[in-house]
């Protein structure tokens, strides 16, 4: 975390300062698994079934790089809190990663409790998880969501959850990571995708419906293809639009950080504001370029609106950069019209 600038943006999402927002680490929650990074199907070894499944399913799904460690989350030498923090601090501390994927093996914890226990630590640290669930609660169920494992009982920003209609894990989340993780942040939608290397989850329409309504994604069969639907949060929020909003500030705090350690002197003077300007413009036109955004507005105070406190204080205040999401078109409604040709008389 750069300690010269502080970003905020306007929906709370603080800053990151780790650069791997395409990089991926993989959390075994029943063994004790040593920090490692593979780049291959080839180099995976030493994990048990269910986490050589997640990680072939990661690459399946076209990741490149994947950071694998673990911790039995239900060792007796601590609470379950108390591991699963032992485990996450582990990642940060080994690896510069943004997105997460479990494997739960032999754990006994149901799907609420794991999602309970990471929640705070991804909040926390602004990281992301994809998890995976046995959806089949949905069909019996309203889509609030009565079952005790049931996702809809958090709301998150930034848990994607995917379901499928059995109880056997098939790898979806962590397939979908392995697609989505490699591209850039702002380049991508979440839905629509087509995944060969997974399969229909097996719902419904009507479950689809109620998966939708408590923000559960899911692996739909469209015109033969395996797609996902949709990407998005336990809150509702589209997961990409987290992502970038993520690297954005992100991409903020670093260059200004290293423009003030850089330079010899950024003085409060018409060239210096200039300075910290251009740096603003520089990452709004690079998520434009993208795709990510459709516009900004960069600002930056001018020099007769500086108080003298600040000055003498060396912190310039009221630096903002506005953004518009772009967005990404994920159903089209349309009206087709159908006339019989008026007969002359």
């Amino acid at each position: 975390m750069s300690r010269i600038v502080d970003v905020i943006i306007s929906d709370e999402t603080n800053a990151v300062s780790q650069k791997g927002f395409s990089s991926v680490v993989l959390l075994v929650l029943d063994d004790v698994v040593p920090a490692t990074t593979i780049n291959s199907l080839s180099e995976i070894s030493g994990l048990g079934p269910e986490a050589e499944k997640e990680a072939s399913a990661f690459f399946a799904g076209g990741g490149t790089e994947l950071n694998i460690i673990g911790y039995n989350v239900e060792d007796a030498k601590g609470t379950t809190e108390e591991n699963f923090k032992i485990l996450f601090d582990s990642a940060i501390n080994a690896f510069d990663f943004y997105g997460v994927i479990v494997s739960k093996g032999t754990v006994q914890l149901s799907d609420l409790q794991i999602l309970t226990a990471l929640q705070t630590l991804i909040e926390g640290n602004k990281r992301a998880l994809f998890y995976e669930v046995d959806g089949s609660y949905s069909s019996s169920e309203d889509a609030t969501g009565g079952d005790v494992t049931s996702p809809s009982r958090i709301t998150s920003d930034r848990i994607v959850v995917y379901a499928r209609n059995d109880s056997d894990s098939g790898g979806v989340a962590s397939a979908v990571a392995g697609y989505g993780f490699r591209e850039a942040p702002g380049s991508l939608a979440w839905g629509n995708n087509v995944i060969p290397s997974v399969s229909n989850s097996g719902f419904t329409l009507a479950d689809e419906g109620k998966l939708k309504k408590i923000h559960v994604n899911y692996i739909s069969n469209v015109l033969g293809l395996n797609v996902t639907q949709f990407g998005r949060t336990l809150s509702g929020k589209e997961f990409e639009d987290i992502r970038l909003e993520d690297a954005i500030a992100g991409a903020v705090e670093e260059q200004l950080t290293q423009l003030l350690i850089n330079a010899k002197k950024i003085s409060f003077t018409t060239p210096g504001l200039v300075q910290v300007y251009s740096v603003l413009t520089v990452v709004g036109q690079q998520y434009v370029n993208s795709g990510g955004l459709s516009s900004y507005v960069a600002f930056v105070p001018d020099i007769d609106d500086i108080s003298a406190t600040d000055i003498a204080n060396h912190v310039l205040k009221n630096v903002k950069l506005t953004v518009v999401l772009a967005g990404s078109i994920e159903t089209i409604t349309v009206n087709v019209v159908v006339k019989l040709k008026k007969e002359v008389a």
